[in-house]
């Protein structure tokens, strides 16, 4: 942990400026991602003394490639914040040309931090898992990033996929450390499925917490998350007090939010989205999270985005590039 601060130091204070070949199923030795949460690893919310203030951005998300967009989504990244997050696959790592390697690159060339989620594809092979960490290993070599995500939304695998991404994590975690120790390697759980509401757009069940899963991971020096709670809750206003606590009292690591967002527009569960709301929900996300050891917080979208309903009306700007209520409240801070 200490460590981990230190590095987190570093980066606020340069941000402020502006393999084998045998086949077969990968075995692995890990905590189910089902029944009831054991015992919190601490007891306080509270945001420990050495912790830099967090640290707020956006999703990699242009209206486009084309003509001028790219520049003018990169120009907004920097009014709302200081980071930009992005999501992708494992192998992309290893591909000079991937999006990743792009948003890494464009990021510390413009004085933003990246922060980078990559996810392998299943099922996990020898082979595989050895070419992800050659992947990984180029990728931190090449690129200067803090933060590397393994594995996007990993309690949504299947238990099988799951128990096998367990050991991936700790072999690359491993492999990372001891090439570029400065890279702080953490999961991201989705936060919704995570503390057992899997009902509106998730399905139609509320089923225990999860929170066992934490201890999967003694190697993580961060933790991360994606929390979408307009996928399940009428408003914002309708969000519990305590939505966030249990962040603070299962993990005493920095908190990394990789993507979070509220809908402009209607969900398909009946909802009704608004800009007034997606407003409401950065005050309420906000004051929700203020006693909490968030490092880093991104919202998913810049600009709507082609994507399944109700992501494609996340977007901070609207179609007209107008700002909607929630930019100015996000890039301040709530």
């Amino acid at each position: 942990m200490r460590r981990t601060v230190a590095v987190l130091a570093l980066l606020v204070a340069g941000c402020s400026g502006t393999g084998g070949t045998t086949t077969g199923t990968v075995s692995a030795s890990a905590s189910s991602t089902t029944g009831t949460a054991g015992p919190p690893v601490t007891t306080t919310a509270a945001i420990p003394p050495d912790l830099p203030e967090r640290m707020l951005g956006v999703g990699f998300s242009p209206l486009s490639f084309e003509g001028s967009d790219f520049d003018d989504f990169w120009d907004r990244a920097a009014g709302a914040g200081s980071v930009v997050s992005h999501a992708g696959r494992l192998d992309e790592l290893g591909d000079p040309s991937s999006v990743l390697g792009l948003v890494a690159e464009e990021a510390q060339g413009r004085g933003l931090a990246a922060v980078i989620v990559a996810h392998p594809d299943f099922p996990l092979t020898e082979a595989s898992v050895d070419a992800y960490i050659f992947d990984a290993l180029s990728f931190v070599r090449e690129h200067s990033v803090t933060f590397l995500g393994i594995g996007n939304e990993v309690n949504r695998l299947a238990p099988d996929e799951y128990e096998d991404f367990v050991l991936l994590f700790d072999r690359l975690a491993a492999a990372i450390a001891s090439v570029s120790p400065s890279t702080i390697v953490f999961p991201v759980m989705q936060y919704e499925w995570l503390v057992g509401r899997r009902d509106g757009l998730h399905g139609d069940l509320e089923v225990p917490p999860t929170w066992e899963v934490v201890d999967d991971y003694p190697a993580a020096e961060a933790f991360g998350i994606t929390s979408y709670p307009g996928l399940v809750f009428e408003s914002p206003a309708a969000m519990p007090a305590g939505y966030y606590a249990d962040l603070g009292e299962y993990t005493d690591l920095p908190i990394v939010v990789t993507a979070t967002g509220w809908q402009s527009g209607d969900a398909p569960n009946g909802f009704a989205g608004s800009e007034d709301e997606q407003a409401a929900f950065v005050d309420r996300f906000f004051d929700l999270t203020a006693s909490l050891p968030i490092a880093i917080a991104a919202w998913t979208h810049v600009y709507d985005q082609d994507a399944p309903v109700p992501f494609d009306t996340m977007g901070l700007v609207g179609a007209d590039g107008s700002d909607r209520p929630a930019w100015n409240r996000w890039a301040a801070g709530g």
